[in-house]
């Protein structure tokens, strides 16, 4: 079995199917859906861990764009 796929058995799991649906209309990548629902575990707001991830993708993309200018 494939490492994302056990952890997002485990996840689905762990929280309410309304909490795992919020996430889901925010974030199509499973990797971005799977690192929020693991921040809200932690114990951070859900409204939070979306604008996180979506901060992380921003900086992640400026990131691999700053690299190609290079």
């Amino acid at each position: 079995m494939d490492g994302v796929f056990l952890k997002w058995k485990m996840l689905q799991k762990k929280f309410k199917a309304s909490v795992i649906k919020i996430v889901r209309e925010q974030f199509t990548n499973e990797r971005d859906i799977i690192c929020c629902l693991r921040w809200y575990g932690r114990g951070l707001n859900l409204q939070h861990c979306i604008d996180k991830i979506k901060v992380d993708t921003i900086l992640a993309a400026n990131a691999t764009a700053s690299q190609k200018k290079n």
